[in-house]
């Protein structure tokens, strides 16, 4: 049951990392002009609806996300370390503006300037990142498969 528990554990905390790169990656692709196809367009929306509902503190319940509950929480980690010091509230109205920014991006199809956006999921990259190696060097327990069984009568 413990190997399973990790199992979904490094598989959520990786995949929530790997879209938050896809993000970057599409939003670069955006700044530098290039050809944006709808598969990243829709990665681009649902990080709107995201940034959104974590503004709101509300899980999605038909979001494509990774995990839309650790989204929220880990967005709004970020997003204090983003806003220094400032509290909840401030963290919130970041990620508003956020999704707000990024759904003008999303509509123009533009990207002027978005060092806030790019910061976001570079710093939400790297924490997952962070997560992943902790599952990863966090000691396991003895699975029942592990060896051979032994028993003993004393």
């Amino acid at each position: 049951m413990h190997d399973l528990h990790r199992l979904e554990q490094l598989g959520s905390t990786a995949a929530l990392g790997m879209w938050a790169n896809d993000a970057i990656l599409a939003l670069d692709r955006l700044a530098r002009e290039e050809k944006v196809d709808e598969e990243d367009l829709a990665l681009l929306r649902e990080a709107v609806n995201a940034l959104k509902a974590a503004s709101e503190e509300r899980e999605q319940a038909d979001s494509e996300m990774p995990s839309s509950l650790a989204f929220i929480e880990r967005a709004l980690d970020v997003a204090e370390r983003l806003t220094v010091g400032k509290g909840n509230d401030a963290a919130l109205k970041f990620l508003a503006e956020l999704s707000d920014e990024l759904g003008r991006i999303v509509e123009t199809r533009q990207l002027e300037n978005g060092d806030k956006l790019l910061s976001f999921f570079a710093t939400l990259s790297r924490q997952q990142l962070a997560a992943t190696q902790s599952v990863l060097n966090s000691p396991q327990e003895a699975s029942w498969t592990a060896g051979p069984a032994t028993l003993s009568f004393s």
